[in-house]
């Protein structure tokens, strides 16, 4: 069923993170598949899981580096993202970029856009995060996808409401926001 999106990956020659469970030998993992062009898939495990996801899933083991150009992008899921010791570990292992993958209420985004700044200027390295719009699950996402710089500044973010993407230039270190037209 992934086949097309690495189809696009190889054409477009883009990397795309996506989430999605991941049936293992030892249990379901909270996970995110990665496709980069013309090159395996790779996938990373959440590895700090939140009490509620305790009785669902396991927790993965294995943190992952990804080579994106010139960049080693580190992958966090949600819950332990809002560890600094998540990103820092990354940051020791040789990580550039924190690129976080979320599911928050409103409540969430404004804990999220007050840590994460942080970790950016901690660490030293930009901060992008992507949240889920709309209903999910038994509560409604609340957007706010954003990016920061590795002073902490933020660069783009998407409101509250709409689909998009985020663009990071890490190079001139900013960032521009593409709304999605839902039609």
């Amino acid at each position: 069923r992934l086949d097309p999106l690495q189809a696009a990956c190889d054409r477009l020659g883009i990397t795309v993170a996506v989430g999605l469970p991941l049936p293992t030998p030892d249990g379901i993992r909270i996970g995110m598949p990665i496709f980069c062009p013309e090159a395996p898939r790779q996938a990373y495990a959440k590895q700090r899981l939140h009490d509620d996801e305790l009785p669902y899933f396991t927790p993965g083991h294995q943190a992952l580096l990804l080579e994106v150009g010139e960049h080693r992008v580190a992958p966090a899921i949600c819950y332990e993202s809002m560890f600094l010791a998540h990103a820092a570990v990354a940051r020791e292992r040789g990580a550039d970029l924190y690129l976080v993958s979320v599911a928050k209420t409103a409540k969430g985004i404004r804990e999220g856009y007050a840590h994460y700044p942080e970790v950016a200027r901690e660490l030293g390295m930009p901060v992008l995060m992507a949240n889920c719009v709309g209903p999910a699950d038994t509560f409604i996402g609340a957007g706010g996808s954003a990016a920061w710089d590795s002073q902490g500044h933020l660069l783009a973010s998407l409101d509250a409401h709409s689909e998009g993407l985020i663009v990071l230039d890490t190079r001139s270190a900013s960032a521009i926001t593409l709304p999605l037209d839902p039609y």
